[in-house]
């Protein structure tokens, strides 16, 4: 009996050192919360999936040290005035949640929508080089790069939408899918069930309608998503682009956040990673925006700012404080 149970100890380790075989650490389901001290994991949202084996050159240990929530500074409080209704502020590597206030209110998110129907739109894999054309029952209120009539690539359009933030690009690339905005919206409202956002409801692919909700929280987990995408990326990280339309001149598109442009005065060094804006009269002023310092990332979702410069001036102060008063990288 001794010498079977050795054997099979010696076939069990020979297995476990074999290079050719991958082990890896059981991933969280899209129904669970896990709670490791300070940090909860966002249900259904997979914030890291590169925790590596135990073999390797410190790889767990390195990626677990992402896992654990950032420290607070003992004697430190966050005490500016701020306007917004509701806020959050997230390490993306722990999904730890660093400052927040009602960050579980469900508000109308106005554009910020659009990284949603970017995601859906991505999804019919589109071809990006292909022509198409803005219809009149494209045309929407707002920034006014795209015209019915022009015949633009695809991509001009998508740039558009998230760039500038163009209610009508958002619509005629929902349009362009082949699909009924009925079902276009329900992919909208599927895909944010799969990711766990049970909070956040969607009525149609601008941001133009009150009824397109989420909250503080779901925002910053969908923002963190969406820029994991590599279209949505390109795009959201550009403070200007210009659009060809065919027989016609180009036009330039600004980006709506201002935190990328000089527009407003700064106080955070963070890098600026890529964001959404998004407002309409029942919404206030809302942002969505990815930090980066010392190899570090922060989500920072602000909803319902009093002024236009609000959600910039008051998302930046946040960082810098985060960024001056947060320590990552501590075990326990």
């Amino acid at each position: 009996m001794i010498s079977l149970f050795l054997l099979a100890c010696v076939v069990f380790f020979s297995v476990w050192l074999s290079p050719g075989i991958s082990w890896q650490w059981p991933q969280w389901g899209q129904s669970q919360t896990q709670e490791m001290g300070r940090l909860t994991l966002a249900e259904g949202i997979r914030v890291r999936t590169d925790v590596e084996s135990p073999r390797g050159d410190g790889g767990l240990h390195a990626n677990l040290d992402k896992l654990i929530a950032p420290r607070k500074d003992a004697e430190s409080e966050f005490s500016a005035p701020l306007s917004a209704a509701s806020l959050v502020v997230v390490d993306n590597a722990s999904n730890s949640v660093l400052f927040s206030k009602n960050m579980d209110d469900v508000r109308p998110i106005a554009s910020i929508t659009k990284l949603m129907t970017a995601l859906v739109f991505l999804d019919t894999s589109p071809d990006m080089t292909e022509y198409m054309t803005i219809l009149p029952v494209d045309v929407r209120e707002g920034p006014e790069y795209v015209e019915s009539g022009d015949k633009l690539r695809v991509r001009d359009v998508f740039n558009t939408m998230l760039i500038g933030s163009s209610n009508t690009a958002a619509v005629a690339l929902a349009r362009h899918t082949g699909l009924p905005t009925e079902e276009f919206v329900a992919r909208m409202n599927q895909k944010a069930k799969v990711l766990g956002l049970s909070q956040t409801v969607f009525a149609e692919p601008s941001g133009l309608d009150p009824a397109n909700v989420s909250t503080a929280r779901e925002l910053s987990a969908l923002t963190r998503y969406a820029l994991t995408q590599e279209a949505v990326m390109a795009s959201v990280k550009r403070e200007a682009y210009t659009l060809y339309p065919a027989g016609a001149a180009s036009r330039n598109v600004a980006t709506t956040n201002w935190l990328m442009t000089g527009q407003v005065r700064r106080v955070s060094d963070a890098v600026v990673v890529g964001g959404k804006t998004g407002y309409i009269d029942a919404s206030g002023y809302n942002i969505a925006v990815t930090f980066r310092k010392d190899q570090h990332d922060i989500t920072v979702v602000v909803l319902g700012c009093a002024d236009v410069f609000a959600r910039y001036t008051e998302s930046d102060l946040l960082a810098r404080w985060v960024f001056d008063h947060f320590t990552w990288g501590q075990g326990v």
